[in-house]
């Protein structure tokens, strides 16, 4: 399941801690949630970048094909509302 939605709060580690305490069989995946390597992993895979920008570009098309892909291979892809919503009603957590 592609959990998206803000990167900011702790969501997703409470809906991982509330499905593994659960048992349950569901493999969560998101976007990246660092910042820092979400900018610089175009440069640091493909090599280091004079330009800013360029390097901001690269690390953006390479995330977004990244996400495409997860999102494709994804039995769902939900937001933190959703997901929220669902789990407190499986009683796999309380709060989001």
């Amino acid at each position: 399941m592609f959990t998206v939605g803000e990167i900011h709060s702790d969501w997703r580690e409470v809906i991982a801690e509330g499905v593994k305490s659960k048992g349950l069989p569901v493999s969560l995946s998101s976007p990246n949630t660092s910042h820092e390597d979400s900018d610089d992993c175009g440069a640091i895979i493909l090599g280091m970048e004079e330009e800013r920008p360029n390097w901001d570009k690269i690390g953006a098309n390479m995330n977004n094909i990244r996400t495409k892909t997860l999102i494709k291979v994804s039995y769902a892809a939900v937001s933190s509302a959703e997901l929220g919503m669902i789990c407190a009603l499986a009683g796999i957590v309380s709060r989001l």
